[in-house]
């Protein structure tokens, strides 16, 4: 399995993501930054939680700080191994590049136990004894409190497989880092409906990658259009993605379970 280029910090959250959803990760990662600068803000001598970008791209050879580039198969095979079905998504690693549990993100639950507790205080051995109240603080609170922690916490909630498109990533949306969230359409919005037959006609003429693209962007504006999630998930596959293709075809059916045509491809 590839090596990631994890940082010196105790734990890291590793981003996967490729090309067809940045335009989730600009609206994402922003916001999952700014949540790990508040967490982090705990110690200015050990950060807790580095972001690892972790990007499925053509050019492995490109080097960015904190991104791992990998090629698509290699990509697919390090999402299989940490059970990532679904892009953008999180997983906390160790200090060894291990997951901590089973899933994305959920496991930082693991680290709010006293065990975890003993370990900074280690790391704040001075800060403890400047402060008469660190003491008495709960594990929880001690690592989760403020704002930061609250929307941390959040993200860690399993709530089983999301019937909307990123519905996991929902609770970052409240974080306000100047990055506007695109305006919520209906579906049967004229705006909505221009937008799907744009991202038809550049996935029509062999434009698979901007076209999936574009239906990720009428995702964000509606979370629940089944028309895009089937096409999102048609072209997926066409590019060889079948791994990321069925959870856009799942949606589908949690969606609308009549949708013959989806479960027949399923």
């Amino acid at each position: 399995m590839e090596s990631l280029g994890m940082d010196a910090a105790l734990y890291t959250l590793a981003y996967f993501t490729s090309a067809w959803v940045q335009p989730v990760d600009d609206i994402a990662l922003p916001r999952l930054r700014a949540v790990l600068d508040g967490v982090n803000m705990l110690n200015q001598q050990h950060q807790l939680v580095g972001l690892l970008e972790v990007r499925r791209t053509e050019d492995a050879d490109t080097s960015e700080a904190n991104v791992q580039p990998l090629e698509p198969s290699t990509f697919r095979s390090l999402c299989k191994h940490f059970q990532v079905t679904d892009l953008p998504a999180c997983v906390l690693l160790d200090a060894q590049g291990q997951a901590l549990a089973q899933g994305s993100l959920k496991a930082l639950e693991v680290t709010t136990s006293c065990d975890w507790r003993k370990k900074l205080r280690q790391l704040h051995e001075d800060d403890v004894a400047s402060s008469t109240n660190t003491s008495d603080l709960s594990c929880k609170t001690f690592y989760m409190g403020g704002t930061h922690g609250k929307v941390l916490g959040e993200l860690l909630q399993d709530n089983g497989s999301p019937a909307a498109a990123w519905e996991t990533l929902r609770p970052l949306w409240q974080i306000d880092v100047g990055s506007n969230f695109p305006t919520p359409l209906d579906v049967d919005d004229p705006a909505l409906v221009k937008m799907r037959e744009e991202a038809l006609k550049l996935f029509e003429t062999g434009n698979f990658l901007p076209a999936a693209s574009s239906f990720v962007k009428v995702l964000l504006r509606c979370p629940t259009c089944t028309k895009s999630s089937f096409n999102l998930a048609v072209i997926l596959q066409t590019i060889g993605e079948t791994h990321f293709a069925v959870s856009s075809m799942l949606r589908v059916v949690a969606l609308d379970d009549s949708d013959s045509v989806a479960h027949t491809v399923l």
